[in-house]
């Protein structure tokens, strides 16, 4: 450990994202295809014959290729590969100072000092601007090419000249939503690489992970994006300890495709509590996510079939996806139960607590097979075979749906 780890109590205030860096760059390679739309449909939507005159004896097709090729002039000479540095610098700056400030804040916080490492981004720089610059050249250039070829196709399907504003306003939504999301990986990488510099620099050597904890999180409850080599399950590395020498397999936060997660530094990890990244965060494994996409299926089909609590014609209690057994439940309650049988609290309604244990070994994939053991956080009942008082209660499911519970003797109670 570092000097300045040795001094280390505290944990880092939390490292955030720089949103609105994403949102202004996104903003302004929106701000261009707009403009390259407008000259297209300027041009063969409204006729204007002071942008470019056509011979009357011109194909549909020439007219159309000539268009796009008169803007996409004019779109390469106002932005120019030094004007796509130019903004590649702007962002790079802006994210640097806000990254710089940001670890400046999180050393005073946990270190004390005022004094940030100075450390060379040169590198950094450089592979940013050069990567940006040519992504930002391919978003024009695929505009284009992807505009010509739609609305070719629009006129061979007998589309008219005053119809292609509708061809041409799906073109420019198609392309922005790439230009958002060329923005953001972008941004992901650069906050990615600026961090781990800042903060080695600075003698952290570990990080937790933070992600942005919202449904677009990949791997997060709902979202359809599943885990892959490319980009592992961040929503269960949220809040684990990583090293900065040791990356996952689809690299540190910000390094996957779109990704938006963030690393707070760790000086001494014995003063924060989180739990170490195992295996299972650092490599990919699609047999384990295979499973866990499974799980989730089977969870969201379960909570889609469920509906009000009711009593079905046979007099058992359900949710639409299990029924309590009444002859399973009567053997577990009081006045009722064979010699020797956990006997659950008369102020329990054990039905209803049954069906919930249920919902939960659902909706956290507790089930064993067809068996289930859940900590429902208050006594329940008395287990028959320690005769103490317990607060878990174990599920029996059969395939019909039929379910009974009962208590169990308590494991691991503080």
């Amino acid at each position: 450990m570092t000097a300045a780890g040795a001094r280390a109590r505290k944990s880092a205030p939390r490292s955030l994202y720089p949103r609105g860096a994403e949102l202004d760059y996104a903003a302004k390679l929106r701000r261009r295809l707009r403009l390259a739309a407008r000259g297209v449909r300027k041009i063969l939507v409204e006729g204007d014959e002071e942008a470019i005159r056509f011979d009357s004896s011109a194909s549909d097709e020439d007219r159309v290729r000539r268009a796009i090729g008169r803007v996409r002039v004019l779109y390469f000479e106002k932005y120019t590969e030094v004007t796509d540095e130019s903004l590649a610098l702007e962002v790079e700056g802006r994210v640097t100072g806000y990254i710089e400030r940001q670890t400046a804040r999180q050393v005073k916080a946990v270190l004390g000092v005022d004094v940030l490492p100075t450390v060379g981004l040169k590198h950094q720089a450089s592979e940013f601007t050069r990567d940006s610059v040519a992504l930002i050249r391919s978003v024009g250039e695929e505009f284009f090419q992807d505009l010509e070829a739609d609305i070719l196709q629009a006129m061979q399907g007998g589309a008219r000249w005053e119809q292609l504003s509708s061809v041409i306003a799906e073109r420019y939504g198609l392309s922005a939503k790439r230009a958002n999301l060329i923005a953001r990986d972008q941004m992901g990488t650069l906050v990615s690489k600026i961090s781990q510099a800042k903060q080695q620099a600075a003698g952290a050597t570990k990080y937790i992970w933070r992600t942005s904890e919202d449904e677009r999180v990949v791997g997060a409850p709902g979202n359809k994006s599943r885990p892959n080599h490319r980009h592992g399950d961040h929503y269960a590395r949220n809040g684990k300890l990583f090293s900065w020498s040791n990356p996952p397999h689809d690299g540190h936060p910000g390094e996957a495709i779109n990704c938006r997660c963030t690393a707070e530094p760790v000086w001494d990890d014995e003063a924060v509590d989180a739990q170490p990244a195992d295996e299972s965060d650092l490599v990919f494994d699609p047999v384990a996510v295979a499973k866990k996409a499974a799980e989730a299926r089977a969870a969201a089909k379960s909570v889609a079939k469920r509906v009000e609590v009711h009593r079905n014609k046979q007099g058992e209690l359900t949710d639409g996806v299990y029924r309590v057994s009444v002859h399973g439940t009567k053997r577990h309650m009081k006045g009722t139960a064979p010699a020797g049988k956990s006997v659950f609290n008369v102020d329990v309604d054990a039905e209803l607590l049954t069906l919930e244990a249920a919902r939960i070994a659902d909706e956290q994939g507790l089930w064993d097979r067809n068996r289930a053991t859940i900590d429902m956080g208050v006594e329940i009942g008395i287990d028959a075979y320690t005769n103490e008082a317990t607060r878990f209660i174990t599920l029996h499911r059969k395939k019909s749906g039929a379910i009974h519970a009962h208590p169990d003797a308590p494991r691991e109670q503080p």
